[in-house]
């Protein structure tokens, strides 16, 4: 879950998870439909139960329309800032 730090707070991959389904207006149901997964796989990975496979974050990046770096918590490539949108609602 979210912790502070000097830099403000910081978010797991089941946070991001849930931030980016909020982001695309889809519920736990539309994004296991999507993936061809039950809904117990995706509450597990948006909990912190279960960290999903590479193939399927990449996909829920995709479907949310978030930067893979960012729901994947990669700071190297995200820098952890957060994601903007265009009028079109593509990240940027």
């Amino acid at each position: 879950m979210s912790t502070e730090t000097e830099r403000g707070p910081q978010w797991d991959m089941a946070d991001r998870m849930r931030k980016a389904l909020r982001h695309a207006g889809l519920g736990v149901q539309d994004m296991a439909d999507y993936l061809g997964v039950s809904t117990s796989s995706v509450s597990g990975w948006i909990n912190g139960r279960v960290r999903p496979r590479k193939p399927a974050i990449r996909l829920f990046a995709m479907r949310c329309g978030v930067p893979l770096g960012w729901l994947a918590g990669d700071e190297h490539e995200s820098g952890d800032r957060p994601f903007r949108t265009t009028a079109l609602g593509a990240a940027a």
